[in-house]
């Protein structure tokens, strides 16, 4: 009886963990979620015209990352053919894919770092190496003056903020800004450095859309200015460098 009673308790636990874990929302607790979905909150744009070209520009080229390992490429396809739209395009150019990218920019080891099957030890790129191949990767595709400008965030300071605030109010066609964070400050998931163009910014609200390429679980989401802060104050565990955010600069 000792040994059926042990085995029913034991399955019991499991379930239970299970079932916990089963029902846990998607994006932090119940009732104190760190996002919000852009489907569940999207009054800014009915109300405002700041960023519209740029949002709709990045979202009608938002793709997913095609593995676990791509959403520096992911994103590198999103924010170059969004900027791409100013530019005077003909009938036989075609919209460029993470391939083309992958294969055509043969810096810092990026389709093997990028790849489910390279045998590189680190897989995706830091944010050292991803400054130069995305800086490459525009030249490549017409904007041989881009300016990459990295910025590494190292705290939560009401100076850290501001200077983000500032370059946030910027974003347009010409001035796009991409994040390296850790996605489970975002998503209340795995802990894991990540890539994801900025899609808008409510200053009424204090809030950041993140076009997060991991299209398996999520859809566009937004943060408050300090969960973005603090999902970028974090630092990479390959090199125990801190993240941050670049500015890909047109002008």
């Amino acid at each position: 009886m000792k040994k059926y009673f042990l085995s029913f308790f034991v399955i019991f636990f499991i379930f239970n963990i299970f079932t916990a874990y089963a029902v846990k929302p998607k994006y932090g607790p119940e009732f104190r979620p760190r996002a919000i979905p852009l489907y569940k909150s999207y009054e800014f744009f009915s109300k405002n015209r700041i960023n519209q070209d740029m949002f709709w520009a990045l979202i009608s080229y938002y793709i997913p990352q095609h593995n676990q390992y791509s959403c520096s490429s992911a994103v590198t396809a999103t924010v170059l053919n969004a900027a791409r739209s100013i530019l005077d395009r003909h009938s036989d150019e075609k919209v460029i894919t993470e391939a083309d990218l992958l294969e055509k920019v043969d810096l810092e080891n990026w389709k093997e770092n990028v790849s489910e099957f390279g045998k590189v030890d680190q897989k995706g790129l830091t944010l050292d190496s991803f400054q130069k191949v995305i800086k490459k990767s525009f030249e490549i595709y017409g904007f041989p003056q881009v300016k990459i400008h990295t910025v590494i965030v190292k705290d939560t300071t009401e100076k850290t903020k501001s200077d983000l605030i500032q370059e946030l109010n910027k974003l347009s066609l010409k001035h796009f800004i991409i994040a390296n964070f850790d996605q489970s400050i975002y998503t209340d998931d795995a802990v894991v450095g990540h890539y994801a163009s900025i899609g808008s910014y409510d200053q009424e609200s204090g809030r950041v859309l993140i076009l997060d390429p991991d299209r398996t679980f999520y859809e566009p989401y937004w943060v408050s200015i300090d969960t973005f802060v603090l999902g970028m104050a974090t630092q990479n565990p390959y090199d125990h460098k801190y993240r941050g955010y670049m500015i890909v600069d047109l002008n």
